[in-house]
């Protein structure tokens, strides 16, 4: 498990903001470290934006069981007030109410509408080798299972990804960032692969889904990273 990434409420309303942000990166530390896979980074510098790791987790095929690629979601430090902020319009009496509220396959939904104003970068690496294709096919299959989208985003969204032939090998790292759930930006092992955006709310409705694949809804890509996600975006409520 990652450390926790709480702020307390105080911090938030406070002019100590940045101080609080600043020690919760310097705390922040990485035990993560799925079979012989690098230790997922503790934090991501992308585009002049610091990123926190905040939940990592492994992808599975369930009937098999056979691990397919682990994954780390960051979220850009800059942005944890608005993320908090949203936290604590939900109207529960508990932490413990807040977790299960956003386990909810229905409510956890719903709070995906609060990543709006946040931005977040999903790093993957493969426990397998397999190709651009078979990665990009999952991802696909997980925002349909929580969006419809019309035809023309959806193409140009399977199209954003570079050769489906392309392998994706154990050495390498996919970093996908969403920025305010407005764009998309695809890395392969530092290599800039381009943006996906210009289709407007139907572009926010469709990272809103890709998201949800790790975070929300009845089946997830991961169920730890769910988990671990849910409880450590919580705050510790007085």
């Amino acid at each position: 498990m990652v450390s926790r990434f709480i702020l307390p409420v105080a911090a938030l309303s406070s002019a100590g903001l940045a101080s609080a942000v600043q020690n919760q990166k310097r705390r922040l530390h990485c035990d993560y470290s799925p079979r012989n896979t690098p230790k997922l980074p503790p934090s991501l510098r992308i585009k002049d934006k610091d990123f926190i790791l905040v939940a990592a987790g492994t992808r599975k095929v369930t009937f098999l069981s056979i691990s397919v690629y682990d994954v780390g979601i960051y979220i850009s430090s800059s942005d944890i007030p608005h993320l908090n902020a949203a936290l604590r319009s939900i109207q529960v009496d508990s932490p413990t109410a807040l977790i299960e509220h956003l386990k909810d396959p229905v409510d956890g939904a719903s709070f995906l509408n609060a990543l709006d104003n946040v931005s977040y970068a999903v790093r993957i690496t493969p426990v397998r080798n397999t190709d651009i294709a078979h990665m990009r096919d999952g991802f696909v299959r997980g925002v349909l299972l929580r969006h419809n989208p019309d035809a023309e985003s959806l193409q140009s969204f399977k199209d954003f990804f570079p050769n489906p032939r392309k392998a994706f090998l154990k050495t390498d790292v996919m970093l996908l960032t969403v920025w305010n759930g407005q764009r998309l930006d695809l890395d392969i092992n530092g290599h800039d692969y381009g943006t996906y955006q210009g289709f407007g709310v139907e572009t926010s409705n469709l990272l809103k889904a890709f998201i949800g694949t790790y975070t929300s809804g009845k089946k997830v890509a991961s169920e730890e990273l769910r988990q671990e996600f849910v409880e450590q975006i919580v705050q510790e409520v007085q």
